[in-house]
């Protein structure tokens, strides 16, 4: 008779224990940025056009953050500041047309994020065509 109260008190204290302790372990800490629809990135540019780019940034800090953005390319370029709480997201939306100069025949547009603790990056490459 014991021995089956034994394994049961074994199992709850299994399945319990990881559940309880989850809710006074430290939260995982870090911030997400990603291009939204990453299929509809431009692979080819040309001139006289409009493209669209948007990426968002989220937190998932445990206190406010302030990020440092910067657009880094040939075709574009942006740069800001902005401040998240935990668990809020800022989307920012683009619009470029390649002006009436030279530019190289290929590149990439870099999105550069930085905060006090992190520095992240996402990119995609373009080729430009007549």
């Amino acid at each position: 008779m014991k021995r089956p109260i034994i394994i049961l008190i074994v199992l709850l204290l299994v399945v319990t224990l990881p559940l309880a302790a989850q809710k006074y372990w430290p939260k995982e800490k870090f911030t997400e940025i990603y291009f939204n629809n990453p299929e509809k990135l431009p692979k080819e540019i040309g001139y006289g056009t409009e493209y669209n780019l948007s990426f968002t940034i989220i937190s998932h800090e445990k206190e406010s953050a302030v990020y440092d953005y910067r657009i880094n390319s040939e075709i574009v370029s942006r740069e800001g500041q902005i401040t998240l709480t935990p668990e809020k997201n800022q989307t920012f939306d683009l619009t470029f047309k390649l002006e009436n100069k030279e530019y190289s025949k290929e590149g990439n547009v870099t999105v550069y994020l930085k905060n006090s603790e992190t520095q992240r990056d996402i990119y995609f490459f373009y080729r430009i065509v007549k």
